[in-house]
């Protein structure tokens, strides 16, 4: 069972957190906050800082962890001012480029991988490095890209999901032994602004059948794609799996399964 953007949450005057939007679900009409969501959805997608700003960085911010955190990144990008203020002198090339120039060079690397799977895992490698780059990415390159990001690519890689796993928190996992610490869960998600939620019990994933925890390659990419297309800051957006259980024995049969 799926919750897209017709279940979002919205709140009009303050941020809300992901608890209040998962107790809010129940008692919101679909069309209702569809329609707020419409009213709320900026006009464009830089006003919804798709530029994500170095300066929202502070100085305690610097080198390696400016770097390592995907909304900050901006590669080769970073201008000199940047780089001395944020202590990334010797950790970059001497050259500067343009986060066009980075996007560029990103589809030339991702066209050279031969199977869509492979082009999935670097997508996610790049949205785990540097979002500024790979939401142009898509913006840029939504047809060729789209059948990656979600169908048909997205099937196998949940298929998958398990054994491409990587290490990064793409949304929340919410287990069938959590009962009594969701709130917890919730609380653990560190933006507070959330606007829109997907969930997926994985029980039924595009007629693929009991996909278990693996289904959270759904959430995720449809997230992408409402950021990609409708301009849905990312920062607004919370995957969610409902993990109680599969009975998938391949599955179950794994050691890797997540």
């Amino acid at each position: 069972m799926i919750f897209t953007l017709r279940n979002a949450v919205l709140h009009r005057h303050k941020p809300i957190t992901a608890r209040a939007a998962i107790s809010f679900i129940a008692s919101e009409r679909p069309t209702t906050a569809l329609k707020k969501l419409a009213n709320k959805r900026p006009a464009s997608f830089a006003a919804a800082e798709a530029d994500i700003a170095v300066e929202d960085c502070t100085t305690a911010q610097s080198g390696f962890a400016v770097m390592r955190t995907p909304v900050a990144n901006k590669g080769q990008a970073f201008t000199k001012e940047e780089r001395a203020a944020f202590k990334l002198r010797g950790l970059l090339p001497v050259a500067v480029t343009s986060i066009e120039l980075e996007t560029q060079r990103a589809m030339m690397q991702l066209r050279r991988k031969s199977t869509p799977l492979e082009k999935y895992i670097f997508l996610q490698n790049m949205q785990d490095t540097n979002e500024d780059v790979y939401y142009r990415m898509l913006m840029e390159n939504t047809v060729e890209l789209l059948p990656i990001v979600y169908t048909p690519t997205v099937g196998q890689a949940c298929q998958e999901f398990s054994h491409i796993y990587r290490q990064t928190p793409r949304g929340l996992y919410i287990s069938i032994n959590d009962i009594g610490h969701v709130a917890e869960i919730l609380d653990n998600w560190p933006e507070k602004d959330i606007r829109a939620i997907c969930f997926t019990d994985g029980e039924r994933i595009l007629g693929l059948g009991d996909q278990g925890a693996n289904g959270m390659g759904i959430p995720v990419g449809k997230f992408s794609l409402y950021t990609a297309c409708a301009g849905v800051p990312p920062q607004m957006c919370l995957p969610v799996v409902l993990d109680c259980g599969t009975n998938n024995e391949e599955y179950l049969a794994d050691p890797f399964y997540i």
